[in-house]
Parts: structure tokens; sequence; C-alpha cells
């Protein structure tokens, strides 16, 4: 979501909902996940 340009999302398809202390956490685990993922987009041709 965030490569098509989503700042914020609200959902279960991302997280559960969690308390507070373990929001860090979560945020680190997702993002070392989503360090492997492909680029969605096309790049530009010169």
């Amino acid at each position: 979501m965030a490569q098509l340009g989503c700042d914020h999302v609200q959902e279960f398809g991302n997280g559960k909902p969690m308390p507070f202390e373990k929001t860090l956490d979560w945020m680190a685990t997702h993002q070392n996940k989503l360090n492997g993922m492909p680029k969605i987009g096309r790049q530009a041709r010169p």
C-alpha cells in the first residue's frame, strides 16, 4: 500500500489490534518483511 501512495492504513489485513507498547516491534518486523518484496511500478524509459 505504501508503494501506491498510502501513508496510513487501518485494517486486519496488516495487523490485528494490539497494545501501543507492541506497535514498534510489530512495525520493525513488518518493515523487514517488506524489504524482501519486489517493487511495484514501471521504470521511466530514457
